[in-house]
């Protein structure tokens, strides 16, 4: 049974129950952390979009219908915020509604 990267509590709770384990959980917390078994946690982007509670909402045109009767009726664009070691990356695309083909694409730092 393969545990690396499973979490030491879930290592802690299958070892009683597949190899009769009864030590404590923190001898395991201990062992994942000393043989690097532990998988560090997940970042979760803070966003880059703050709203402005005073401003005056936009009319929703597209209503999420996504799809074009032709190209160049709907561009869709969106940007994403990637963390590097160097600092932040803004990564920004614009595809066409009718056959989402990629119009333009845009990284900025």
């Amino acid at each position: 049974m393969a545990f690396v990267g499973s979490g030491a509590f879930r290592i802690f709770l299958a070892l009683p129950l597949f190899h009769g384990y009864t030590g404590t959980y923190y001898v395991i917390l201990k062992l994942c952390k000393t043989y690097q078994l532990m998988l560090k946690k997940k970042y979760h982007a803070k966003g880059i979009t703050k709203a402005d509670p005073t401003a005056q909402a936009s009319e929703n045109l597209i209503q999420q219908d996504f799809s074009a009767a032709a190209p160049n009726r709907k561009w869709l664009g969106d940007i994403t915020e990637i963390p590097t070691a160097d600092g932040k990356l803004y990564l920004s695309a614009v595809l066409d509604g009718y056959d989402n083909a990629r119009m333009e694409s845009f990284f900025a730092t």
